[in-house]
């Protein structure tokens, strides 16, 4: 997905500086991806590598920000500072997002 190698995983800070990099940020009021992510299990993640994606959902006048890497199973909400992270095992989300979104699928 990133057109440059980097030898450390790619942060939140990263994500924001580097406009040219093909990550994907999608507002969307459509779902309640926020609710979906906060239903699935807590988890610790070690593996989740490079913010990928970020969905921005409206809320009022501001934005709840969920992040997502290329995977999509893993997922971190940040809030007051403290991230939580979250783990989606069977990939019901990824797969709905894949189907509904051709940005999402693995091969256009």
């Amino acid at each position: 997905m990133y057109v440059n190698e980097y030898p450390l995983d790619y942060g939140e800070k990263m994500f924001w500086d580097n406009a040219e990099e093909e990550h994907a940020i999608m507002y969307t009021n459509a779902f309640d991806i926020k609710g979906i992510v906060q239903n699935l299990p807590n988890y610790k993640s070690k593996t989740f590598k490079d913010y990928t994606y970020c969905f921005l959902q409206p809320k009022g006048n501001k934005y709840d920000t969920i992040y997502s890497d290329s995977s999509l199973k893993e997922f971190i909400i940040k809030k007051n500072g403290k991230k939580t992270f979250y783990y989606d095992k069977e990939g019901k989300l990824a797969t709905d997002l894949r189907y509904n979104y051709s940005f999402f699928r693995e091969c256009w």
